[in-house]
């Protein structure tokens, strides 16, 4: 057995050894084509263009579903009635009247209109309309 496997490894020594013929430091000449080969790939990255959604009729997802006129849409109030005197205006919201400049839900009432009332919900304003 142990004969078999000193043969063995002599087999593989050699079969190893004729790999690597030439001189050592050089690749045999296949090698060396595929290197310059590789040496001579290059590419050129297409010119972009600016993308264009194009909805095919559908809503485009980039816009909110809020009207953009309205501003925010502060789904958490509901505006329930609307108490109308031009010198002092009344709202119900969410079952609580409220006045110009009062605060609810962390919304500001800006102005009380005889159909709506705007509201500042941050740096933005929105609309809430009776039903």
């Amino acid at each position: 057995m142990t004969k078999c496997c000193a043969l063995c490894f002599l087999i593989f020594s050699l079969m190893l050894s004729g790999l690597s013929c030439g001189r050592k430091g050089e690749l045999p000449q296949e090698a060396k084509e595929k290197k310059k080969m590789a040496k001579k790939v290059e590419f050129e990255i297409p010119a972009t263009r600016p993308f264009i959604y194009d909805s095919q009729g559908k809503r485009d997802p980039l816009v909110p579903l809020a009207g953009l006129e309205e501003g925010p849409k502060l789904a958490w109030l509901s505006l329930e009635g609307i108490f109308w005197d031009p010198a002092s205006p009344m709202a119900i919201i969410n079952d609580k009247i409220v006045g110009e400049g009062d605060k609810i839900e962390g919304a500001e009432v800006v102005e009380i209109k005889e159909d709506r009332v705007i509201l500042r919900y941050g740096e933005e304003q929105s609309i809430l309309r009776l039903k």
